[in-house]
């Protein structure tokens, strides 16, 4: 079955212009002596619900003109006076958050909240600060993060939680044998419907990732927006990646040298069913291109594929496909019209959107049984074991002559789910981030 998308246009940066916005008001806090305007809009035509809205730091510092800005100064606060939660995630030029921060607003830092707006809607927002180091905010409790020990109950060490998602996350544990989950997501579960099978696989599990170790894992940045958790080969890696053979052709691929570290972050956002995933390589010394293959592995419930009723969802040439387990089909195409695929079952109401990046992938391959599996080991008891695989392949040019590199996807869990539906998340969460326009910094009135 092909539905067309209502193709939103696809706006790959935040964009940010100087305006003159907002008249004088009454100044919220005088505590907090300077002020700049922002004005946030939406310009594809799709509704927003708790969309984040990022602003890196050099933008605000370029706006403002501002130095030496306390991240814990920063309050935003919405046309009717009141405060709303926001957060500063510290960054290392690398791109990973820091622990162990500076507590200064920098180039690299990332200013996050989350907005509600209406299709082609537009908010008008204050962003106060100071150069007066000020109390921090409470990070709340809409994103908990806590660490656990692997048993042999959960193959995970620590767990990110909202109101409905729970994602427990796999790092290293001190031993000394690989774990070939280590570095990924071994669970994904919304409200108590299970994703990610029990066993050796994850979302995010790849060859390069399961031969290297990894650090254990370490939360790194917490607010009322999102919590990070993070972790990172645990020592250096000097290593050619190369995967020549393998039952799934297009781990072929798998290509590249490195001589430098791998960080790996996960994050949750409050309120949403939704996870980003980043990776970011430290480069010492590398190839001339890296080459790189990310699997994702999960089922829609634990019972026979046969029963599952699942649905690939995807974009081809402009088009939404539905492609059920009977079509016998599957994507395998280096030019996927928009960066998403997804899985779904109506039955369990449970499934899973990838969002990644199109400019740097190279072949991307979905499918709801494994094609080799498909004829010996369905409809065998055993069967409800079988997975459903998300893999992407993702290459970096001229890798031999970056310091830092790295790729990103999104994980959107589903409950309800129409291909329409979960484009519509694609643009809202990854391809077309709102618009920020700024104003003119301004400093509260000196008294008289």
């Amino acid at each position: 079955m092909v539905r067309k998308p209502r193709l939103a246009r696809a706006l790959f940066m935040v964009m940010f212009s100087a305006c003159g916005l907002f008249a004088a008001e009454t100044w919220w806090n005088e505590t907090f002596e300077q002020r700049i305007a922002v004005t946030i809009e939406e310009r594809t035509g799709v509704e927003r619900q708790k969309t984040p809205v990022l602003i890196d730091g050099q933008a605000f510092l370029r706006a403002t003109g501002a130095t030496n800005v306390p991240v814990g100064s920063l309050r935003l606060i919405d046309a009717g006076g009141a405060e709303l939660p926001l957060q500063v995630d510290e960054r290392d030029p690398v791109g990973c958050c820091r622990n162990r921060a500076h507590r200064k607003l920098g180039p690299d830092d990332e200013i996050v909240f989350q907005v509600d707006m209406a299709a082609n809607g537009k908010g008008s927002y204050w962003l106060y600060y100071s150069k007066t180091t000020m109390p921090e905010r409470e990070p709340g409790d809409e994103v908990r993060c806590e660490t656990v020990p692997v048993t042999a109950g959960h193959n995970y060490n620590a767990v990110l939680s909202n109101s409905c998602l729970l994602v427990g996350i796999r790092g290293g544990d001190g031993g000394t044998n690989l774990n070939v989950s280590e570095g990924c997501i071994t669970r994904l579960s919304r409200d108590g419907r299970e994703l990610v099978r029990p066993g050796p696989e994850g979302l995010l599990w790849g060859p390069v990732q399961s031969s290297v170790g990894w650090s254990r894992p370490e939360l790194v940045a917490q607010g009322p927006v999102r919590a990070t958790v993070a972790v990172q080969t645990d020592s250096e890696v000097d290593q050619e990646f190369e995967r020549a053979s393998g039952s799934w052709g297009v781990t072929a691929p798998t290509k590249g040298y490195l001589k430098g570290r791998i960080f790996r972050q996960f994050s949750l956002y409050g309120g949403l069913p939704y996870v980003e995933c980043r990776e970011v390589y430290r480069i010492e010394k590398g190839s001339p291109t890296f080459v790189a293959v990310f699997v994702f592995s999960f089922r829609t419930a634990p019972v026979s594929p046969l029963r599952r009723a699942d649905i690939l969802y995807g974009p081809w040439n402009g088009e939404i496909h539905e492609i059920g387990l009977a079509e016998k089909r599957f994507f395998d195409t280096p030019y996927p019209s928009d960066g998403w695929i997804a899985i779904h079952s109506a039955p369990s109401q449970n499934g899973l959107a990838l969002f990644f990046d199109v400019a740097t992938t190279v072949n991307v391959y979905a499918n709801v049984i494994r094609g080799y599996l498909r004829d010996v080991s369905l409809g065998k008891p055993s069967d409800y074991g079988l997975t459903s695989d998300f893999v992407v392949c993702n290459k970096i040019e001229d890798f031999n002559r970056l310091r830092t590199a790295g790729t990103r996807y999104g994980l959107y869990v589903l409950e309800d789910a129409t291909g329409e539906a979960i484009h519509e998340k694609y643009v809202t969460l990854w391809s077309s981030p709102l618009t920020v326009e700024w104003g003119k910094p301004e400093n509260v009135a000196a008294p008289p």
